[in-house]
């Protein structure tokens, strides 16, 4: 259920003014989010979620300029009067005319960001440079198209662009399935139609002006101007992995200076956590709907936030809120501060509050859309986790919800805070301090109303345990995935089953996917929850029972055993060197290294060097070790424990498993 408004504005080629970048300059004020901007117009009005700007290199002759707004269904009835918008915000930008400044800063973050710029991919690198050197002098193919030093104010040409955004010139696509086409194309059967304005819309929108109160971004006062990088960073022990150094009620902080990457940047990741955030499908989704005021409240500094190389993310968990900034060393005070007073606005709109509640139901109903396989997936997850809701589940409960709720939650959620942070970069020790208690200051820490907050219970299956559920995806598809759980949860066991799936994955997928051809989607995997390990099988399939594929699973299994008894010593040793390898593999980024980091925080093991520990585990796996786990994983029915989630008629069973009808029920009793 997507709704598109995009307004395309041809325009002659723009590669001759990569060193000048007027196109450049003008998406730019489309993408502006700040007080009066375009989009804080139309999203007071309620009738977008989004709206994003870009230009598109058509061809050697032609250019295109795109704006792309995200529509509420509040919108989808407003579309004149949009476009309406879109062109008397182009009004005022002639009549403010180019601004230097802008551009200069523009310049400012464009540069930083070339000298700063995270590694690609070198394949991929490689591709940009060859498309680049047919594009531009041999000097420039490392810069052109994008701002740097290089990059030369023109306010002629910046006019002159501006000419091209009429009405006479537009191009406007209507996108959603409401859409009565005319027309019908074949090879992606959809209905569509092609017409043109009427003169009465024409007039309107020429006549545009702009009596709406528009304005230029305000001065950004998060642009970090000190790049340096801190020295002293200790060699030792100690220093190689987090360490925790503030630990009072209600706040803990977990800290490393950065000793690889040597950039001016630093993650800064908050747990922000409360009792019960997720004890019911009700509670879940008021906190879905918390997470879409907070987003919805940042976009007023989102541009600003991206012209300063500030990136922030709002997720949710079982526990409550994580906060994740990735931003340049300097500024990162003004940052946090500015971030949290809309976490601490906990009152909503009611109207926003209905464009809240059409994004989630769009995106749980989307859950449908997704291929079999990938619900599979998450409803496994689901059930071996507790807390957790399908989407099913919350959808039940979204007409049930009422603003006056969500404000009532969001005031206990702040009452009751709790906050868990990992700091990490190129940021000092006492800064980082510093900074966590001006955060627990400005969240109001009270330790008075601290309770012990629990990670999710994880689900352990029994010995001699086969369930599956079942569900009817909106899709042609078969699918199964079937999670069989490692008895152990030690070390020893871990490293085997990681270096069991290493040995099967190839076999498998040649054997059901490559000479069977049972479906695309063929795989195997490790699935860890804490220390709680297992493998999980999947398989899509467009033309076979699930059955047939479980099947098809369980003989190659039973005939993959003699190959596994066959395997000489050398060829398990290939296998331990390679798992090995990647166990060791370095982070190649610092968000990178950041999210290994606070993953082991987030799961409460604390394990920073886990890796190193299972690497060492995997040297002493002998083939009697891996016979026997394989045997216990499965082939022994009074060992075995297996959880799949199949995609299965209503009037269907899924032969030789007990079926879970109730998920609740499932996870308390096994």
């Amino acid at each position: 259920d997507y709704k598109e408004l995009r307004l395309s504005f041809p325009m002659p080629s723009q590669r001759d003014n990569y060193l000048t970048l007027p196109i450049e300059y003008i998406v730019s004020l489309f993408q502006e989010t700040g007080p009066d901007s375009l989009y804080q117009k139309l999203r007071a009005k309620n009738w977008i979620t989004d709206l994003s700007a870009s230009n598109d290199d058509v061809s050697y002759v032609q250019d295109r300029l795109d704006v792309n707004l995200t529509l509420t269904n509040n919108g989808q009835q407003h579309i004149d009067e949009i476009v309406e918008y879109v062109f008397s915000y182009i009004s005022f930008l002639r009549k403010a005319g180019p601004q230097a400044s802008i551009f200069s800063d523009l310049k400012l973050a464009g540069n930083r960001d070339f000298i700063f710029a995270k590694n690609m991919d070198p394949v991929d690198y490689a591709t940009v440079l060859g498309m680049n050197l047919q594009r531009y002098p041999l000097a420039q193919v490392l810069t052109a198209g994008r701002f740097t030093n290089a990059t030369s104010y023109d306010s002629k040409k910046i006019i002159a662009l501006l000419d091209f955004l009429k009405p006479e010139n537009l191009r406007l696509s209507i996108i959603n399935q409401e859409v009565q086409g005319d027309k019908f194309e074949e090879k992606y059967k959809v209905k569509y139609s092609v017409k043109n304005f009427t003169s009465e819309q024409l007039k309107r929108w020429q006549v545009a002006s702009s009596g709406i109160k528009f304005a230029l971004p305000e001065k950004n006062n998060f642009m970090p101007v000190n790049f340096n990088i801190l020295t002293n960073v200790g060699k030792d022990a100690s220093t190689k992995f987090p360490q925790e150094i503030y630990n009072q009620p209600g706040v803990k902080l977990w800290y490393k200076q950065d000793d690889t990457f040597s950039i001016p940047k630093q993650n800064l990741i908050f747990l922000f956590a409360a009792p019960n955030m997720q004890s019911s499908a009700r509670r879940a989704v008021y906190l879905k709907f918390m997470q879409q005021a907070i987003i919805d409240n940042l976009s007023e500094l989102s541009s600003q936030f991206a012209l300063a190389g500030v990136n922030v993310n709002v997720e949710t968990n079982a526990q409550g809120l994580v906060l994740k900034l990735n931003m340049f060393s300097d500024k990162q005070r003004a940052v946090v501060q500015s971030t949290l007073r809309y976490i601490l606005d906990y009152k909503i709109d009611p109207q926003r509050f209905n464009v809240y509640k059409e994004n989630i139901t769009r995106e749980l109903i989307n859950f449908k859309q997704l291929h079999p396989f990938r619900q599979a997936a998450t409803i496994l997850g689901a059930l071996v986790k507790d807390p957790s809701w399908l989407p099913e589940e919350m959808l039940l409960e979204i007409d049930k919800v009422t603003t006056n709720q969500v404000e009532e939650y969001m005031q206990q959620f702040l009452q009751q805070i709790q906050i868990e942070s990992l700091m990490h970069g190129n940021i000092g020790k006492a800064t980082a301090n510093n900074l966590v208690k001006m955060v627990a200051q400005q969240m109001r820490v009270d330790k008075q109303q601290l309770e012990n907050l629990a990670l999710p219970k994880l689900v352990t299956l029994k010995d001699a345990s086969n369930f599956y559920y079942g569900f009817t995806p909106e899709h042609n598809d078969t699918t199964v995935v079937s999670y069989y759980q490692a008895r152990n949860t030690d070390d020893k066991a871990i490293a085997v089953n990681a270096l069991l799936v290493d040995l099967l994955s190839v076999p498998l997928f040649e054997q059901l996917r490559t000479k069977e051809q049972l479906g695309y989607v063929v795989g195997l995997q490790v699935f860890r929850l804490r220390n709680q390990t297992g493998q999980m099988f999947f398989i899509e399939s467009p033309s076979k029972s699930a059955n047939y594929l479980n099947e098809r699973l369980e003989l190659f299994i039973k005939r993959f055993k003699t190959k596994l008894q066959a395997m000489r010593t050398e060829e398990l040793d290939v296998y331990k060197s390679s798992l090995q390898a990647n166990l060791l593999q370095k982070p190649t980024s610092l968000p990178d290294e950041s999210e290994r980091y606070w993953g082991k925080i987030i799961d409460g093991t604390y394990r920073f060097n886990f890796e190193e520990e299972i690497a060492k585990q995997v040297t002493s796996i002998s083939q009697t070790d891996i016979s026997e786990y394989f045997k216990t994983l499965w082939l022994d029915s009074k060992t075995q424990r297996r959880v799949s989630v199949v995609s299965i008629n209503n009037k269907d069973k899924f032969v030789g498993a007990k079926q879970i009808k109730d998920l609740s029920y499932f996870k308390s009793a096994k």
